[in-house]
């Protein structure tokens, strides 16, 4: 297996060096295989510390269900893939559902066989497992930074440090775990929408872009409203040519009085009851190391207004510096408290400069995708550590652009 490991290693690097999809990116072929190397040493040392901390995690158990599932590839095909079709629970209800239901399952069905397959060359090796998630989930990144220097090819420095260097973004999407899955999707989808904006239609890209779409919506679809949402926005920016503040503000308030109109208009149609059942069933989930107390939602909008505040302070702000649920909470803490203060020197800038920089609409959509799916963890999210998970694939829609309005030689493209 070591031969195996080595060799694949060998091959991939090789290929992240060459691949055209890469090479547009304007970096260099050693650059591009580093950038490769550091994402597949860290999938493999994430895969290594989970296993040290406890045998039985996420990880390695999609690993072992997977290879009995590659088993069951072997002995009966037909079996295999007929298995997607079905579920320990009957019909197709709860779609958004977080646990007991066919589509619940089924995320986790589409995971385990595609690491089968691959088990036809790792014959179940984690860390082999590991270096195929890692190609994929290089693309996400590589997708990120193609937009963004596109936009400002003098700040490139600053580009590669938020889609490559941000420490939990870089951790989270490189294990061999759905979250990577959700991160590769989300940065293909923006990826095909900004560049069939720019670039205008293309077959592949359209392709990519219903894809990643549907993949979104088998694999986290709570996502898909609020990336529904940033498309409507970026979409209007670009009609209208207006205002991309006054825009994005509009859509975000509209859906929320649409959300809580149709609670008193279309009950059977309740989208806050979609959201109370996605916070009932985190809350249902074992209790953590890091948990935090989490004032259960109602169905109504008051409800959701009370825990406004909180919201934004666990999304935004926790964990605090004394923190001290979970091994690495203080780590985690300083990372973002290095956020903060990031943030509050963008604040700072820009109000001497008096007035907003002009930027492509993107970087809006990325803002707003970002910062709605922070106050959306904070509201459904019961755990210091999952909150951290969870953010943490956002970031790059947040941190890159205040890098880039900080150091960048030009700001607008």
């Amino acid at each position: 297996m070591l031969l195996i490991f080595v060799l694949m290693f060998v091959l991939f690097t090789a290929f992240a060096g060459r691949w055209g999809f890469l090479r547009k990116t304007g970096l260099s072929k050693t650059t591009l295989q580093g950038l490769f190397i550091l994402k597949a040493i860290t999938g493999c040392f994430v895969g290594w510390l989970s296993f040290r901390l406890n045998p039985q995690n996420d990880y390695w158990n999609l690993n072992s269900d997977a290879y009995q599932e590659y088993q069951l590839l072997l002995r009966s095909p037909g079996t295999f893939f007929s298995a997607l079709f079905h579920s320990n629970y009957e019909g197709l209800g709860g779609f958004f559902d977080s646990v007991g239901s066919y589509w619940n399952d089924l995320r986790y069905n589409l995971l385990i066989k595609i690491v089968a397959i691959i088990n036809f060359i790792s014959r179940g090796n984690y860390y082999i497992n590991s270096l195929f998630f890692s190609i994929i989930g290089f693309t996400a990144t590589i997708a990120l930074y193609r937009i963004y220097s596109y936009l400002y090819p003098s700040a490139k420095t600053a580009i590669l440090t938020g889609c490559f260097f941000i420490p939990t973004c870089l951790y989270f999407s490189s294990g061999m775990h759905k979250d990577l899955v959700v991160f590769t999707l989300m940065a293909w989808y923006s990826y095909a929408l900004f560049f069939l904006s720019e670039q205008g239609f293309s077959t592949k890209k359209i392709l990519l872009f219903f894809f990643s779409f549907i993949g979104l919506l088998l694999m986290r679809n709570y996502l898909v409203p609020v990336i529904l949402l940033g498309t409507v926005g970026f979409w209007l920016c670009l009609r209208l040519k207006h205002k991309p503040v006054l825009i994005f503000s509009s859509v975000f308030i509209t859906a929320i009085l649409a959300m809580f109109l149709m609670h008193y208009w279309l009950p059977a149609a309740d989208p806050l009851k979609i959201w109370v059942q996605k916070q009932t069933d985190f809350l249902a989930l074992p209790l953590a190391a890091s948990q935090i107390a989490l004032e259960p939602l109602q169905p109504n909008p008051m409800s959701f207004l009370h825990n406004l505040p909180q919201a934004i302070n666990h999304g935004f702000f926790r964990p605090y510096l004394w923190d001290s649920g979970g091994r690495f909470s203080l780590l985690y803490a300083l990372e973002l408290f290095a956020y903060q203060v990031l943030a509050l020197t963008v604040f700072v800038y820009l109000i001497k400069k008096k007035r907003l920089p002009v930027v492509h609409p993107f970087i809006y959509y990325g803002l707003f995708i970002g910062l709605t799916m922070l106050l959306v963890t904070g509201f459904l999210i019961p755990n210091i550590s999952s909150i951290v998970r969870y953010r943490s694939l956002y970031l790059p829609f947040l941190i890159t652009p205040a890098l880039i309005l900080l150091f960048s030689k030009k700001q607008t493209h």
